[in-house]
């Protein structure tokens, strides 16, 4: 018998024999524990001692050992080291969401059966915020796919995300919302208001983008990576007027700062904020105004028209933006039993 050693990830070794003329892995000791460097050498010298005395059969190694959970666990943390604030994170994770359930269990064991009654019980009945659930099956996938040559990485679930109900702000909520809005912020809010760009698209809009010849302003490299053409209409014409000679910016702050998403949504809130107290306006997300103008537009125009103008496919179009107008859906109707009765 022939015999090679092989490196895997981390400090996992597994064992080449050649019995019968056909290779072989061993990737645990007898006992079930993954072979790493501390136990390499006793793996060796035991096996060249079972091979010495005739002993030795691949079946008591490739056999489904006990491996407990527990052990699994610290050895994927031995191995994977991180810096003391995700050592501790990550502790706690494995700590009061993991280990509790999976401790004592057999790891070569741990199935999606296993796995989803785990999540359905200990993660997703509780009330955890998605992104936190998200870094729990994180964790569990990452110890289960370091032991991916000892186990088949099992299907894990997915997390589900409550749909958030779309609020349209009113033009009267916008109206009291921009009233608020200092003068320097103005001009880009209307755009935003306007056209129902997205706030990322206001903020890179550079003077060279504004064509008042043709009468087009150009959103450029957008969230699907497509430009995108808008005309200018006469509600934002004046807030797209230069005022910054410096900027390469349609749209610039102080002294020529450019702005950002998170001074945009400051401003927007505080502004919000005010008008709540003020008129009982309710809090809305400066994306908002983006469904808002969306459904303003969406009676005016057919279905390609509106996705054209949102920069959107028209399964998300029907989806979040466009909503049934009952008159409307009503004079349809009408229009269709007087047209049936007719004939």
């Amino acid at each position: 018998m022939k015999g090679t050693v092989q490196k895997l990830t981390g400090d996992r070794y597994r064992i080449g024999i050649y019995v019968n003329g056909k290779k072989q892995w061993i990737t645990n000791y007898v006992d079930g524990k993954p072979i790493d460097g501390e136990i390499l050498e006793r793996a060796l010298h035991r096996i060249r001692s079972e091979i010495d005395g005739g002993t030795f059969r691949i079946d008591n190694w490739r056999k489904s050992s006990l491996y407990i959970f527990k052990n699994a666990v610290q050895d994927y943390q031995d191995s994977n080291r991180a810096s003391p604030e995700w050592e501790y994170n990550r502790g706690n994770i494995i700590d009061k969401h993991i280990l509790p359930y999976f401790a004592e269990k057999n790891i070569k064991n741990i199935d999606s059966v296993l796995i989803r009654d785990w999540w359905k019980e200990r993660v997703d009945s509780l009330n955890y915020s998605p992104s936190f659930k998200r870094e729990i099956k994180k964790m569990m996938l990452a110890i289960m796919k370091f032991h991916n040559d000892i186990v088949r990485v099992p299907k894990f679930p997915k997390v589900k995300v409550k749909a958030r109900k779309i609020t349209h702000p009113t033009v009267e909520d916008q109206a009291h919302i921009m009233e608020f809005i200092p003068d320097q912020h103005k001009a880009i809010f209307t755009l935003i208001l306007e056209s129902g760009c997205r706030p990322c698209e206001a903020i890179r809009l550079r003077k060279t983008d504004v064509d008042r010849i043709v009468g087009k302003i150009t959103f450029r490299n957008t969230k699907n990576g497509k430009d995108r053409d808008y005309p200018i209409m006469p509600s934002f014409e004046d807030a797209l007027k230069l005022r910054d000679l410096v900027s390469p910016y349609a749209f610039s702050w102080g002294e020529g700062h450019k702005y950002n998403r998170k001074h945009l949504s400051k401003v927007w809130n505080k502004a919000n904020a005010k008008a709540t107290q003020k008129h009982g306006t309710q809090h809305y997300r400066m994306y908002d105004n983006r469904s808002a103008c969306a459904s303003r537009l969406a009676p005016k125009m057919d279905a390609k028209t509106l996705c054209g103008a949102m920069g959107h496919d028209i399964r998300t179009s029907l989806k979040y933006y466009i909503d049934t107008d009952i008159e409307a859906l009503r004079k349809a109707l009408g229009t269709r039993a007087d047209t049936t009765e007719s004939k």
